[in-house]
């Protein structure tokens, strides 16, 4: 469906889960970063990095989608 709308697809994990585990361990002070606020500033950086990267606008859509904390 991407390439027949001529689509970038892109794909990121959430830190801490598969295979982005936090090298250093996952005791409680290793888990600091482990937050929905953070998740949400993960994306934010990554869609700054796949923007200049890929040399895109701000006209470009973005579709976001995953799981949920329920």
């Amino acid at each position: 469906m991407a390439e027949r709308h001529g689509a970038l697809l892109v794909a990121l994990e959430h830190r801490f889960y598969g295979k982005s585990i936090n090298p250093d361990g996952l005791e409680t002070e290793n888990l600091r970063d482990l937050s929905s606020q953070q998740a949400l500033a993960d994306l934010a950086a990554f869609h700054h990095y796949i923007s200049q990267r890929f040399s895109l606008s701000y006209k470009n859509t973005w579709i976001s989608f995953g799981g949920s904390y329920a």
